[in-house]
């Protein structure tokens, strides 16, 4: 049995609640495509509904993927087109049904903080990657500013001093891979700015849509988002009114020589 977090609750309202906007898409795209386009078969691990392979693959990215959600991975299918080609495999990162160094790029975006043992799905990718490929990873990390602080303070309020399981900062991953021979570089950060009020924080909170908060109690929650209201419209006015929100993606590439 795997301890990595599966969403197949979230296979339902996925798409509608972590899309990127059509100018970050298309900027995600511009900055990966490069690092892919020579170095196939790429593999994406935690591929999901395809929030970032169907664009890559509709750009020329041959890929395959790789997830722990049945249901997740059903939604992937219904959104393939007619031309498309994207095998996938159910499968756990931590134990990937992929040959030694067989692959040219392996993905990875929103997924390592969702593995305990997110230091075996490091050496597994290390396992599958060829001697001149590329490992890209978005870590993740969400809106900044006053969301997150909305964020930090339900998870205070709960008591939640560490809500990811898994990976939360590059630093150690870095230090595993480079010892397995790997150099790190960032690349360009992608902007998605979006006009919407701090409401939709707590309501997102509210709904429990997010992993961290699927197993606590719905009461629990409430109050922690009431208590959180009040303490959000004394710091920051009407969570009502629409503001830019920002985030910031960071992908980060672990080259193999």
């Amino acid at each position: 049995m795997s301890e990595s977090i599966a969403f197949d609750r979230a296979a339902d309202y996925y798409d509608a609640t972590r899309t990127l906007t059509p100018e970050a898409e298309a900027g995600v795209v511009e900055l990966l495509a490069p690092e892919l386009e020579h170095r196939r078969p790429c593999l994406e691990i935690g591929v999901g509904t395809g929030r970032i392979a169907l664009p890559l693959l509709r750009a020329g990215i041959d890929l395959v993927g790789v997830d722990l959600s049945l249901p997740m991975l059903s939604r992937l299918a219904q959104k393939l087109g007619n031309g498309d080609r994207l095998p996938v495999a159910l499968a756990d990162a931590t134990r990937l049904p992929v040959a030694d160094q067989s692959v040219g790029a392996v993905l990875a975006c929103h997924v390592l903080h969702l593995i305990p043992a997110w230091q075996d799905a490091a050496r597994e990718l290390a396992r599958v990657l060829r001697p001149d490929g590329v490992f890209l990873l978005d870590l993740g990390g969400g809106p900044g500013g006053e969301w997150r602080a909305i964020v930090r303070k339900v998870a205070e309020e709960l008591g939640i001093t560490r809500p990811r399981p898994g990976l939360t900062d590059a630093d150690p991953l870095d230090r595993l891979l480079t010892g397995l021979g790997a150099s790190v570089r960032p690349l360009a950060p992608v902007r998605i700015v979006r006009r919407q009020p701090l409401a939709d924080a707590l309501e997102e909170l509210g709904s429990q849509i997010h992993s961290w908060t699927w197993d606590i109690p719905p009461v629990a929650m409430r109050t922690a988002v009431a208590s959180t209201r009040e303490w959000a419209a004394s710091r920051f006015g009407d969570l009502d009114e629409p503001r830019d929100v920002e985030a910031v993606i960071k992908w980060r590439a672990y080259d193999w020589r």
